[in-house]
């Protein structure tokens, strides 16, 4: 039984994820809905039970279908112990999922090791100016040294985005 793994963790092939499709069915119904609670939503469950595939699967189809689902997937790394490098790190995959999406280009999602600049310039002529003030309001808060005012813009793009796009 070959295992296919990234990053060291165990992926699931979708053959093993045959029992799963009741949780990730679920996972995309929220999204759907106009109910508040798609906002937010917690997935629970023990070390390495797949948690993290189901998050990868639903925002795969959630991207690949379109809508006005934007979706977004951040898996926290060990490295990003640091505020300041987990809000660069966690604002640039935001992005480049965002300006992919919008593009319907999931080789675009790559750009997020790249510099915020190269990332704008990527994104939709319909999306530019939004793209463009949120890099420029988190430079600002970079330049400002105030980690709390970092993190709050970093965290709040996804929202800010998704209101100016007219997604959910």
């Amino acid at each position: 039984d070959e295992q296919r793994r990234v990053d060291g963790v165990r992926c699931l092939a979708d053959e093993d994820f045959a029992g799963r499709e009741l949780e990730l069915a679920r996972l995309e119904a929220l999204a759907r809905t106009d109910s508040p609670a798609r906002l937010n939503g917690l997935l629970l469950g023990a070390p390495r039970v797949g948690k993290s595939e189901i998050l990868r699967k639903c925002f795969d189809r959630l991207f690949n279908e379109g809508g006005e689902a934007l979706p977004f997937y951040y898996a926290l790394a060990r490295s990003c112990v640091d505020q300041e490098k987990f809000a660069r790190d966690y604002f640039s995959r935001f992005l480049a999922q965002f300006v992919a999406f919008r593009r319907d280009d999931p080789k675009l999602i790559d750009a997020a090791d790249e510099p915020l600049s190269v990332i704008g310039r990527a994104a939709p002529a319909e999306d530019y100016l939004c793209v463009r003030s949120l890099i420029d309001l988190f430079t600002s808060a970079l330049q400002s040294g105030d980690s709390a005012l970092l993190l709050r813009v970093a965290l709040s793009a996804p929202a800010t985005a998704a209101a100016h796009g007219g997604l959910e």
